[in-house]
């Protein structure tokens, strides 16, 4: 069960990840990975870290739970490894 951190806007990611995403893995979006949120699928398990959105002035989508940076550091902590998307 893999954390998936995407740090870029870059769409070509997204289509990578979900070629290879298993059932169990989990995204965050963080930077202007965040700018993605409306690109992923809805049957992702998925999160954006809150100040990220709020810097660029964006709000989450339903299926996009915000989440703080202690929430971050449980996601790293339950799953392994960690693959960060630039």
């Amino acid at each position: 069960m893999a954390l998936h951190q995407i740090l870029s806007n870059n769409p070509d990611i997204l289509k990578k990840l979900e070629q290879i995403a298993g059932s169990d893995d989990a995204v965050l979006l963080c930077g202007d990975g965040v700018y993605q949120c409306a690109r992923l699928k809805t049957d992702l398990v998925a999160y954006a870290l809150t100040q990220d959105l709020t810097v660029r002035g964006l709000g989450s989508p339903e299926h996009v739970t915000s989440i703080d940076d202690e929430a971050w550091a449980d996601l790293v902590i339950n799953h392994g490894p960690t693959v960060s998307w630039t």
